[in-house]
């Protein structure tokens, strides 16, 4: 069986992006009558594509897969015609197919999600990327991508690996590999004994400390602290001295990496002293300027159009992490820039530098070819011509600027936060005038009033203001208690600390709490909880949701009504229920259930007050906690809100 000629990646995606849209289509009026553009894409396009269809056992439990229809790319990947495919069971054509698979379609179909998976073909030798798509009834469909040459390049990066103590040798530059945790020094190279006359077994087992190979502590206090800041130090420069007690000065490159999991500092260090303090004026100048460019991070380059090669500088193969034998073509420079920006660098300098004959300036990501860490770049360059009027070259400078870029990305991150604690405090602000307003005037007019009352002993009246006090201090403890919370948390100050509970015992003590709100309106509380309910979750936070959806539950329950408290156990979480009967919410109302407005607030059956804050402060306190919360809800019927804690090991 001949290979089949994979597609480009732009025409892959678009072929997969087309299909989907078409399944997309063909899911809303059925895969049994596919139209003439789905059929000719289905037979001609140059992917495996298969509907297939779940089979279940007595016990609705999935079994086994029964292939419905294939395309001819599918018959060539596999070696078998469609005749010999269709209406058989997977089980029947490969019986080594693993029960998890069958599961994972299973789950596309049940919850009705597309999904991407990767799987390995034993028989055809080859990686493949499904892109799985549910169809009607208990169908789904697939498209499957050769991904192969995927893996073997991954493959080979792996190997490249195991060359690194090759090139650790034979680098001319000074390389350490230092223990982070004691500062020991675990291996050096050639270069290193030969930079600062040391051999191997006098310093392996040693700090630089005890080796005093510092001219000066303080600059390596201050790569310590950019290694603890950013896990690398970059071109900086510091004094060293020789075991025979001469003065050199290096230019150091740090980074924290993991040898056989423990924390290692790889040190690279070049000596930059200047040997010969007699060379002539220019190559004087040319060394100052090749030190200010390294300082700067700045290298040169330059482009020959006409062959489409380039020439750069020492420094910016330094900054791109590559030799002198790198590769310098158009494709070379392509492969340095970052994925996200490749294709718009490529634009850029052929349709606007070099189409509109403008100069090149732009900031752009590129990946570093000997470390694969990614930087920012600043490139400028202008066209050259000859004589002729001819664009021959075009030369320019390329700076490093990762630093003033995180920088950047810092103080944008900063301001981020700081418009968002305004936005939160005005909000609290606007919460505390829209709510704490009424409750207090409430509390001072029934105070003025408990006071002539008692003064006049009138029993009666003053009982039941008394009472009204009473309820309304309750209601504005609660929402200072949610507002303090919703605060906390939309301030950043609160974050989950997860521990084991008891379900069942948080839930008794928010009904104990409540049960005299409870048993006003003679409504009865069941904690349908099992005993020994274990669970992972926040205490404090599900408290906070428990007392304010059953305070709810009772607010909008009529007087002899019922609220239920109950769980469901799933594969990957916990499901909690709390149920009534009371009045219902309108279907228009349960998608911004849990929004907060200061206008949506809703009296409850005995005309009790709400913020309208508490559903909201539910939400949160639930999605930090990694579950989700919603609503199900009839007329007149009663309400069930549910939320879900994932279960942790």
């Amino acid at each position: 069986m001949s290979k089949k000629k994979q597609p480009t990646y732009k025409e892959l995606q678009k072929r997969i992006s087309e299909l989907e849209r078409i399944i997309e289509n063909q899911q809303k009026k059925g895969l049994q009558k596919p139209d003439d553009y789905y059929k000719h894409l289905f037979q001609n396009a140059n992917l495996d594509f298969a509907i297939n269809e779940i089979i279940y056992d007595k016990d609705n439990n999935p079994i086994d897969i029964r292939i419905l229809d294939v395309n001819p790319s599918f018959e060539e990947s596999t070696g078998l015609q469609s005749e010999e495919i269709i209406g058989k069971k997977v089980s029947e054509l490969f019986p080594n197919t693993e029960q998890y698979w069958i599961d994972i379609f299973s789950k596309v179909v049940q919850t009705g999600k597309s999904a991407t998976y990767e799987n390995y073909s034993q028989a055809l030798n080859r990686y493949f990327e499904l892109k799985v798509f549910p169809a009607y009834k208990d169908k789904f469909a697939f498209l499957s991508s050769d991904v192969t040459e995927k893996r073997i390049a991954i493959k080979k990066m792996e190997e490249s690996k195991i060359h690194f103590e090759l090139l650790f040798e034979l680098n001319p530059d000074a390389v350490i590999i230092i223990k982070l945790s004691d500062f020991t020094i675990t291996n050096v190279n050639n270069g290193f004994c030969q930079l600062l006359g040391f051999q191997k077994k006098e310093v392996i087992g040693l700090t630089s400390q005890q080796l005093n190979i510092w001219e000066s502590s303080n600059a390596r206090n201050e790569i310590l602290d950019q290694l603890h800041k950013y896990g690398y130090c970059c071109n900086y420069e510091a004094k060293f001295r020789c075991k025979s007690g001469d003065v050199i000065i290096g230019m150091i490159s740090a980074k924290i990496i993991d040898i056989n999991d423990v924390k290692h500092i790889l040190v690279v260090s070049r000596d930059i002293t200047l040997k010969n303090k007699f060379e002539t004026a220019l190559k004087e100048n040319e060394k100052l300027l090749k030190t200010s460019q390294k300082i700067a991070g700045l290298g040169s380059y330059k482009f020959n159009i006409k062959t489409g090669y380039w020439k750069s500088s020492e420094i910016l193969d330094s900054i791109f992490g590559i030799s002198s034998s790198y590769d310098k073509s158009i494709d070379g420079w392509a492969k340095i820039i970052h994925p996200d920006w490749r294709e718009t660098m490529i634009d850029y300098l052929l349709n606007e530098v070099i189409g509109k004959n403008q100069k090149f300036n732009k900031e752009y990501k590129v990946i570093r070819q000997n470390d694969l860490r990614e930087i920012w770049v600043h490139g400028m360059g202008e066209l050259q011509y000859d004589k002729n009027g001819n664009l021959h070259y075009m030369s320019g400078t390329i700076m490093d600027i990762t630093n003033r870029k995180r920088n950047e990305i810092i103080i944008q991150n900063q301001n981020t936060e700081l418009k968002k604690l305004n936005t939160t405090k005005d909000l609290l602000f606007s919460i505390i005038a829209h709510d704490l307003r009424s409750p207090f005037n409430i509390l001072i007019n029934s105070n003025d009033l408990l006071i002539d009352y008692l003064t006049n002993e009138n029993i009666d009246e003053a009982i039941k203001w008394s009472s009204i006090i009473n309820k309304t201090t309750h209601q504005t403890f609660d929402l200072l208690e949610n507002l303090l919370e919703w605060f906390k948390v939309e301030s950043g100050q609160l974050r989950p600390t997860i521990s084991v509970n008891d379900l069942k015992s948080i839930v008794n003590e928010i009904t104990s709490l409540l049960s005299e709100n409870a048993s006003i309106k003679n409504i009865k509380i069941n904690n349908q909880i099992i005993d020994s309910c274990v669970i992972h979750l926040d205490k404090n936070f599900i408290k906070t949701v428990f007392r304010n959806l059953i305070n709810n539950a009772i607010k909008f329950t009529p007087d002899n009504g019922t609220i239920s408290i109950s769980h469901k156990k799933h594969k990957t979480e916990f499901e909690i229920i709390i149920s009534d009967t009371g009045i219902g919410i309108h279907e228009e109302k349960l998608s911004t259930l849990f929004e907060y407005n200061l206008a949506k607030t809703t009296n409850g059956t005995s005309n009790e007050k709400g913020s309208g804050l508490g559903l909201n402060l539910c939400k949160v306190l639930i999605e930090l906690q990694g579950g989700k919360i919603w609503a199900e809800s009839k007329i007149n019927e009663g309400s069930s809100f549910h939320f879900t804690i994932p279960i942790t090991s």
